[in-house]
């Protein structure tokens, strides 16, 4: 069972938050088990969005790195004009680095949920495919099933950039791009 405390306010402007609606604000209050309709988390998703606080310990410090060595090896591998063993190398750097940032057991339970399971196939598809060496397709199945995995994740990220970009033109693009998907 989760206790609010184990829950943290992420600050936003107000520009940003408004973009969420009074039934959003009540789901994000009743969907914390255990607070009921507490008035202290209703009146808090106003000033910001409700995230889960993960302990800073050495192994989501250590799964950084490595998420961002597999990034850097994926980016040199496809640099390099999709060198195979560059692409494996990251690929299974950035799985190990994932597990290690939120741990194997929520890792699991990410990739094998039930309206995931297309985008996981996908995705683990094409890492094997990379590993068998064959970089090109492995590539396009990673990546329609990185898309098709992360894109609830996708309007949040682009509302956010939006908001904090202070170019006019990139702001405007980045608010259109948050209303084209939805996140259901």
């Amino acid at each position: 069972m989760i206790s609010i405390t184990e829950w943290q306010i992420l600050p936003l402007n107000n520009q940003t938050f408004s973009n969420f609606s009074q039934r959003s604000t009540e789901t994000l209050a009743g969907s914390i088990p255990g607070s009921g309709r507490s008035p202290g988390v209703e009146t808090a998703t106003h000033y910001g969005i409700l995230a889960w606080k993960t302990p800073r310990t050495e192994e989501s410090e250590i799964g950084v790195g490595t998420t961002g060595f597999g990034i850097f090896f994926i980016l040199f591998g496809m640099l390099l004009y999709f060198d195979s063993v560059l692409l494996a190398f990251g690929n299974l750097l950035f799985l190990t680095g994932l597990s290690f940032i939120i741990g194997l057991r929520r890792t699991f339970s990410f990739f094998f949920q039930r309206h995931k399971l297309k985008g996981t196939s996908f995705f683990l598809g094409g890492v094997v495919i990379v590993l068998l060496r064959w970089p090109l397709l492995g590539m396009f199945l990673e990546t329609y099933g990185f898309f098709s995995l992360f894109r609830g994740f996708f309007p949040v990220a682009f509302g956010f950039l939006g908001s904090a970009s202070n170019i006019p033109f990139l702001s405007a693009l980045f608010q259109r791009l948050q209303g084209t998907s939805s996140m259901v």
